[in-house]
């Protein structure tokens, strides 16, 4: 029996979308490529395709860098 439930507290969701977000953030500014927010959001969204992940990715297109 299979059962999408997802045993992650909302404070740990957080903080795995925020890390990916810096790693992928960081390998832009090393690689001196434009940094794009929605586009990494967009490779978040498709990392972590649960509701409550997406959820979390949408808040960091209000990032102003």
């Amino acid at each position: 029996m299979t059962t999408d439930k997802d045993d992650i507290s909302p404070l740990a969701k957080v903080l795995i979308v925020a890390e990916a977000f810096t790693e992928k953030m960081l390998e832009a500014l090393y690689s001196g490529e434009q940094i794009d927010v929605a586009q990494t959001c967009s490779e978040l969204n498709t990392k972590f395709p649960k509701h409550t992940y997406v959820k979390i990715t949408k808040n960091l297109l209000n990032i102003k860098l």
